[in-house]
């Protein structure tokens, strides 16, 4: 682990008392926080060719809070994956960029939308 993951969770552990909550994806640790706080909340995305699907979960729970799917910034880039497999050789940083907008926005309507 590097220096300031292990500072992190020092401090972590500290501002809980010595009780937290490790959050978990598998077997990996994301994080941990205090017991006291408010639920965990995640995003499940589906990068489709044409759509991109994000869903928000009360991760505690299992919970769906909020789904929404808006066309992918991708397609500008081809409208196949063959052709934007193409674009992303020559402008990889772009086609990513676009991605990452969309889900980025999906995940600002979904936290408004979910309060």
């Amino acid at each position: 682990m590097r220096p300031k993951v292990v500072e992190s969770f020092a401090r972590t552990l500290r501002a809980g008392q010595w009780q937290v909550d490790a959050v978990l994806e598998q077997e990996a640790l994301l994080c941990l926080r205090p017991s006291a706080e408010e639920p965990v909340y995640g995003f499940a995305v589906d990068l489709g060719t044409t759509t991109v699907d994000v869903s928000l979960h009360n991760l505690e729970t299992g919970r769906l809070l909020a789904r929404k799917a808006l066309l992918n910034r991708q397609t500008a880039f081809g409208a196949d994956v063959i052709s934007r497999t193409h674009s992303f050789q020559e402008k990889g940083e772009e086609v990513r960029a676009a991605a990452l907008e969309t889900i980025e926005e999906c995940a600002l309507l979904l936290e408004a939308e979910a309060g």
